[in-house]
């Protein structure tokens, strides 16, 4: 007999965890390898986060359609953008810099409360067109002895999801693949201090090291 909708929907996003997970295990594989070269170039900070903000709307949308609700899917998550000054620019590979923010963003909307509020700040840093970029939930944030952690593979923590255990379909790969791009800039990431929620702050060098 036919299979019913509800289990034809649970496969289809079976499938695409799995597209998700093997596209992340080559992007790991390619920088393990040291074959992803870094294009780095200047560019106008606001519109390019501006842009990043964007698609991590429209693609919320399109699988909220398609494969239903979850984190993944989710559309009641706001996204705030916070450049100051709004003329900053800084020296980066902007493909690479990419996965850093949607990763970033998209561990933050998931571990959101309902219609919470996620924040993606950039500032300038100390040396010439280095970049300094927070992004920030309302979450429940990570317990300090769990910090160290969050950024090695597979690892998706302890901290309940707002939508019940294991229910973010997750692979534990994108705050590892997040930390190997800000490695190849040699720049720094990690957990910072925050009153609420979860704040994961990068600093990327700028022209001091980050070569095309």
């Amino acid at each position: 007999s036919a299979a019913d909708p509800e289990t034809m929907l649970t496969a289809l996003r079976q499938t695409e965890r799995l597209g998700r997970l093997t596209e992340t295990l080559l992007d790991l594989s390619r920088l393990d390898n040291g074959v992803v070269p870094l294009r780095a170039q200047r560019f106008e900070v606001w519109p390019y986060l501006s842009g990043v903000l964007k698609e991590a709307n429209l693609a919320a949308s399109q699988r909220a359609t398609s494969s239903g609700s979850g984190s993944h899917s989710r559309t009641d998550v706001h996204l705030h953008l916070d450049v100051s000054p709004p003329e900053l620019t800084a020296h980066a590979d902007a493909e690479r810099l990419h996965q850093v923010v949607a990763n970033l963003i998209d561990n933050a909307v998931k571990h959101s409360p309902p219609h919470g509020r996620v924040t993606v700040r950039a500032r300038r840093g100390a040396a010439p067109e280095s970049l300094e970029l927070e992004v920030q939930d309302e979450g429940p944030g990570i317990p300090e002895q769990e910090r160290y952690r969050v950024f090695e593979r597979f690892n998706r923590g302890t901290a309940p999801s707002p939508h019940g255990p294991g229910s973010d379909g997750g692979t534990g790969l994108g705050l590892a693949i997040a930390r190997w791009a800000v490695d190849l800039h040699g720049g720094r990431i990690g957990v910072a201090e925050s009153a609420r929620g979860c704040l994961i702050r990068v600093t990327l060098p700028g022209t001091t090291r980050a070569h095309g």
